[in-house]
């Protein structure tokens, strides 16, 4: 410190399991860091845990040159790579010492690396870490936003008056901030690379019923098959608004291993409960078609029906029609009717759908396995703790994968007001859904935590069965985590 002031602000991401192209999409997003926070950035540590694969690293900004900005910027570049991230400088020294010492148990780390050659001196880390040679080639761009607008549209709407995009999220780059696009659009066979900048930005707080939260983007210097293509594909293909500004066919990111077989215009898909990506599968499936990744797309045009088997053994179909392949695969436009089609969206949900987590965080074991056991009832994939810093652990390892916090008022460790002081304020996390157990507490401390972004306080002395019930009202009416947490595309 000197005179108050922080020698460093520090930024951190953590990824687990950091495997296959969830790795990469971080290594993408470390590699850039120097050329997106020059000027501002002073040094890195990078570690990772061999045994249970997950990758930390720490940013370290100068104070002088750091602001809301820089903080902005980060934060977004983190989502689009699919990494937790949070303010180390933000925490409580108990909270921070507990991720340097998680830092300190990884077996392959380097620390203190200076922004400048920062990329050459994490070359040898990477190759021990598991990213071979080819895949730590140095793209042209360091920091490239890619948007695929796939056979049935994206989260992304074109302006031609404006001569721009807008990009729905929860997490925008600062204004101002340029951007290097790459656009992949249906029927086109090649990507479209332009330079932009944001134009404007509207955060959650700002958005209203047919303005969602996001930001706009404006074109340095679209050429003319650009905003040909644009025009075209949008007046066709763009969901038209309803009154509540969702997609008429809400698209889902899936992961499904894929095999095409003959004859060439079946297309099958086996979904497994495996988590690894593989090098064909389908992506961003909706109502409306697929994106299938493929080695051996087939020609526009082509007849097919897709199917897919689920892991519980149902079969789903759906014939379709190639309308556009680039070299990673094809897109399929489905051909349903009304009945078909509300039948393939239940299914898709099913597919899509994530177990629902909750974390129990209670010092009490005949308490902390009453409720567990009742949430366990109710659907919940349920994670226990019975201290604040052994669930702070969790947090760190699974907060992407929470839907619901329930926490003890007096758990012993590191306290409640801390972890959620972590989770709010430091994490910048608002989508994870936090409820605190209590019993009789003061009304100073429940408006406290409030203010503090807890959801609910409920009252211990009403049971578990009825406190399970409560916890799964107040979940079903909360709105639905934000598109940020499913985006998985780097720099």
């Amino acid at each position: 410190m000197n005179g108050g002031q922080p020698v460093s602000v520090e930024h951190a991401i953590t990824l687990i399991p950091a495997v296959g192209d969830r790795l990469y999409a971080a290594h993408r997003l470390i590699v850039a860091w120097s050329s997106l926070f020059e000027g501002s950035l002073l040094n890195c540590d990078l570690a990772y845990h061999t045994s249970s694969s997950r990758l930390s690293a720490i940013a370290r900004f100068d104070p002088k040159s750091y602001g809301p900005d820089v903080r902005a910027r980060f934060c977004f570049w983190a989502s689009r790579a699919g990494v937790t991230n949070m303010v180390l400088t933000d925490l409580r020294d108990s909270a921070r010492a507990q991720f340097l010492a998680r830092i300190e148990q990884s077996n392959l780390k380097r620390k203190a690396i200076p922004a400048k050659g920062l990329v050459e001196a994490l070359d040898s880390l990477w190759t021990s870490i598991g990213i071979p040679p080819e895949r730590r080639r140095m793209p042209r761009v360091l920091a490239q936003l890619s948007l695929d607008l796939g056979p049935v549209g994206t989260a992304v709407s074109y302006d031609a008056s404006e001569g721009g995009l807008f990009v729905r999220a929860t997490e925008a780059p600062p204004i101002g901030d340029s951007l290097h696009l790459r656009l992949t659009i249906p029927g086109v066979d090649q990507p479209f690379e332009v330079d932009g900048r944001v134009a404007h930005v509207r955060s959650p707080q700002q958005s209203t019923p047919g303005k969602p939260a996001g930001f706009g983007i404006s074109f340095a210097s679209p050429s003319t098959e650009l905003v040909s293509a644009l025009s075209q594909y949008f007046a066709q293909c763009q969901p038209k608004p309803t009154a509540d500004d969702r997609r008429t066919a809400p698209r889902y990111p899936t992961h499904a291993r894929a095999k095409v077989t003959a004859p060439a215009e079946v297309v099958r898909l086996q979904y497994t409960s495996d988590a690894q990506l593989v090098a064909e599968y389908v992506q961003n499936l909706s109502v409306g078609g697929a994106f299938v990744r493929s080695a051996a797309p087939l020609p526009v045009d082509t007849p097919v029906k897709l199917e897919i088997q689920l892991a519980d053994g149902h079969l789903l179909t759906a014939p379709g029609r190639v309308v556009h392949v680039v070299k990673e695969g094809m897109g399929i436009q489905f051909e349903l009717n009304a009945a078909d089609s509300d039948a393939l969206e239940s299914m898709i949900v099913r597919l899509t759908a994530r177990p629902k987590r909750a974390l129990l965080l209670d010092s009490n074991a005949a308490s902390r396995a009453m409720l567990s056991k009742e949430l366990a009832a109710l659907g919940y994939e349920m994670l226990c703790a019975s201290t604040g810093d052994s669930g702070l652990q969790v947090i760190f390892d699974e907060l992407l994968t929470l839907e619901v916090l329930v926490a003890d008022l007096n758990l012993s460790g590191l306290g409640v007001e801390a972890l959620v002081d972590i989770i709010r304020r430091a994490g910048g996390e608002k989508d994870l859904a936090i409820v605190v157990i209590a019993q009789a507490a003061p009304a100073e401390t429940r408006e406290k935590l409030r203010l503090m972004e807890v959801d609910a306080v409920l009252e211990r002395g009403n049971g578990a069965q009825a406190l399970a019930k409560q916890i799964a009202d107040l979940l079903a009416q909360r709105p639905k985590p934000s598109s940020s947490r499913e985006e998985t595309s780097g720099p």
